[in-house]
């Protein structure tokens, strides 16, 4: 059995699927269902202010740390491009030194700062 619907205001019972209510006139009230617009807005928004402390976090640092932070990050991509050409056959063991002994300078430098 449907439920039956009384107005808020004047208390006439109610269609199901009434806009307005036949005795005052009075919008009726349906149920608020956020559609994905909202979901989308608050993903948005969320993505925003983790980004937005990314980029205040990096901003208060000191040019120290941030030099230090650099140098880790310098470090560890060319480590990673190493481990990329050790298995290349195009690469001699020279360009391979060569590339090992940057990735070590590298490293030093990133400790000592």
């Amino acid at each position: 059995m449907a439920e039956v619907k009384f107005c808020t205001k004047c208390g006439g019972s109610l269609p199901n699927d009434a806009k307005f209510c036949p005795g005052c006139g009075i919008a009726t009230k349906k149920s608020y269902r956020p559609g994905v617009g909202y979901y989308l807005l608050v993903a948005v928004l969320l993505i925003g202010c983790i980004f937005a402390y990314g980029l205040m976090s990096y901003n208060t640092m000191t040019p120290q740390e941030r030099a230090h932070f650099n140098a880790k990050d310098n470090a560890q991509a060319c480590w990673d491009e190493y481990h990329d050409k050790v298995n290349d056959p195009r690469m001699s063991k020279q360009e391979l030194g060569i590339i090992y002994g940057a990735c070590k300078l590298l490293d030093e430098r990133a400790k000592n700062r």
